[in-house]
């Protein structure tokens, strides 16, 4: 599907545009449509930009899951959603919050942060990053991790150089 038809793809994005005028994407279609136009390698950014603007108003809706996708779609399309990228480092930071995230949603959330680069990394954003590491220790679920997982954690950190610029949060996850 990474050669879409061009003849199909101009009236499915204009639907698409359609519907999100019309509020009808529900908060978990939002992640879902970014992550099929990654795959797509398509980057329409008014769509990009009206879904990030539904997903702000829709956070609270998102489970980890689906804030991944949404983040790592963003990333493969080099689209930096930078409305959305504090709040969702919050939502992510609150408590208990990461405490059950799946290797996969973490390496996803890495990927997407590192790929947006340092440019657009906050004090939020390198504390997410360190959060999501402490979730690859040895007293987490390192064991779950597959190399390629872990090669995407450490890229991240030092893309975002967080060692160095995340505080005590960052020295903690670290050490």
């Amino acid at each position: 599907l990474q050669h879409f038809p061009a003849t199909l793809l101009k009236p499915l994005l204009m639907a698409v545009a359609t519907q999100l005028q019309a509020g009808a994407f529900e908060a978990y279609q939002l992640p879902t449509m970014v992550l099929a136009l990654a795959r797509l390698e398509c980057k329409p950014v008014r769509l990009l930009e009206q879904i990030e603007s539904q997903a702000l108003a829709q956070l609270g809706s998102l489970n980890i899951q689906n804030l991944a996708n949404l983040l790592w779609g963003y990333g493969k399309l080099n689209y930096t959603p930078t409305l959305l990228l504090e709040p969702i480092a919050a939502q992510l930071l609150a408590p208990g919050v990461l405490d059950d995230a799946k290797p996969v949603e973490i390496s996803d959330l890495a990927f997407a942060l590192g790929t947006f680069g340092e440019s657009h990394c906050g004090d939020a954003i390198r504390d997410l990053i360190c959060a999501l590491t402490a979730r690859a220790t040895p007293e987490a679920r390192l064991e779950d991790f597959t190399s390629r997982q872990l090669t995407i954690l450490l890229w991240a950190i030092a893309r975002l150089d967080a060692a160095e610029k995340g505080g005590s949060a960052g020295r903690t996850a670290l050490a």
